[in-house]
């Protein structure tokens, strides 16, 4: 003969641990008493950091340092959500610090002299010609990747480059990654806003 189960006084279910314990009422006792262990964990913390806040920083720093890969992470996440707050927040800052915005900014690019010619010329380019497309502010390293750090038309090692559109802006070229080409200044000078087939063709490349 079977033996009946009794059903639970207080959820009617069935299911019975060994020991007699309601199967369903003790889940949900222990997620209860889970979350109120959560609650109270969090509120101790809360609490702790309140009244250590000096040993909160240190910590925290300590943290940083020890986990830079997962601060940067955790930063660029964290601009991205929220960016248009960022770029108010940066502007404000720099309208109240116009002294300091102007140094900071000047002894950049004495620190980075080459990435600030880099920069300068993309801005240049993306100003003259933003109707038309934009560039990316990659693109110059990769070109010099790509051309084995030599000049597109005359071929000798790039001491100094310009961006030059193959197709120049005058003639309808766009400007995208695919229209720019690294010259050295000789060859880019001379081209100008001239069609590529001429250019090359006076150059006694092209028949």
């Amino acid at each position: 003969m079977l033996h009946k189960i009794k059903p639970c006084i207080k959820c009617g279910a069935t299911e019975r641990y060994k020991d007699g314990r309601c199967k369903p009422c003790s889940r949900s006792s222990g997620a209860i008493r889970r979350n109120l262990n959560r609650e109270t964990a969090r509120a101790t913390s809360a609490e702790w950091r309140k009244n250590n806040p000096e040993r909160q920083k240190a910590m925290t720093a300590a943290w940083r340092k020890s986990n830079p890969e997962k601060v940067k992470a955790v930063h660029a996440v964290w601009h991205q959500l929220n960016k248009e707050k960022e770029n108010a927040k940066s502007a404000a800052w720099s309208k109240a610090n116009l002294e300091k915005k102007v140094a900071y900014n000047a002894a950049w690019r004495i620190a980075n002299i080459e990435k600030a010619r880099y920069t300068g010329r993309m801005g240049r380019q993306n100003r003259r010609a933003r109707e038309k497309g934009k560039l990316s502010k990659d693109l110059g390293y990769r070109l010099f990747e790509l051309q084995k750090g030599k000049c597109a038309c005359c071929h000798v090692k790039l001491e100094k480059y310009h961006l030059d559109h193959i197709m120049p802006l005058a003639l309808d070229g766009a400007n995208a990654d695919s229209n720019i080409q690294l010259l050295c200044p000789t060859c880019n000078l001379e081209k100008h806003a001239k069609h590529p087939i001429d250019f090359m063709q006076s150059r006694g490349f092209l028949l």
